[in-house]
């Protein structure tokens, strides 16, 4: 379990500080695609980070199509997951953002590659196209602050590597 969540927070540390595909090749023990078998499925937010932290690496490093795929993971995870959860149960919040940050991505990658659409169940389809249709079209015919504000919504906070300057 230690070697799941290890390989996972790194996997979180390179996102935040923007080498993604350290990130994922970090990962390579544990096939984000792969999910039978995968012992963080049954940690939900282990399962929810690495669908989200390797949905974004796929997404900055234009593999929309991989990025669409753990996106679609995640949403249909927590679909499956949140009716078991109870509102008062840790992390249940936390767990309702990163959905709602991985739907932003999803608007996203599907805006710039609309074979990634293919990629989605019908049921993230249709979750996607009603809470981010109105966004995914004007994504689609070039509205650049569109993608600006849905990129600061599903972004991690990305850490600087440089030290902070001291007045």
């Amino acid at each position: 379990m230690l070697g799941y969540f290890s390989l996972i927070g790194l996997l979180r540390v390179h996102c935040v500080l923007g080498d993604h595909e350290a990130g994922l090749k970090a990962l390579a023990p544990i096939n984000p695609h792969k999910r039978n078998g995968l012992f963080a499925t049954k940690i939900p937010m282990a399962a929810i980070t690495l669908a989200y932290y390797s949905g974004f690496a796929y997404l900055m490093m234009n593999r929309y199509y991989d990025a669409a795929s753990c996106f679609n993971f995640g949403v249909s995870y927590v679909n499956r997951v949140k009716s078991h959860a109870q509102s008062h149960r840790p992390g249940t919040g936390d767990m309702l953002k990163k959905n709602e940050q991985m739907y932003a991505a999803l608007a996203i990658t599907s805006s710039l590659c609309s074979a990634a659409q293919k990629k989605l169940d019908e049921a993230a389809a249709s979750a996607l196209r009603e809470k981010y249709g109105d966004k995914i079209r004007q994504m689609s015919s070039g509205s650049t602050s569109t993608y600006e504000d849905l990129f600061n919504y599903c972004c991690p906070r990305f850490a600087s590597l440089e030290p902070p300057e001291y007045v």
